[in-house]
């Protein structure tokens, strides 16, 4: 059985980490999110989206800024 990865899109982290989702955009944007663009969506893969959130619990941090 193959394994596929599971992608989020910006509203999907927007209602994940309880931030605007201008806030996310401006983040890939700039790099600090890594993400790739399928048509008008951005995609963010799981992996990424679970380091980033072991950072924040590590740092004491709740959710992009």
């Amino acid at each position: 059985m193959e394994k596929t990865e599971q992608f989020y899109t910006i509203g999907d982290l927007s209602r994940r980490w309880g931030v605007q989702r201008q806030s996310i955009a401006r983040q890939i944007q700039t790099g600090e999110i890594p993400a790739f663009q399928i048509g008008k969506l951005w995609r963010i893969s799981r992996q990424t989206v679970c380091e980033i959130e072991s950072g924040r619990r590590q740092s004491g941090e709740r959710a992009a800024a």
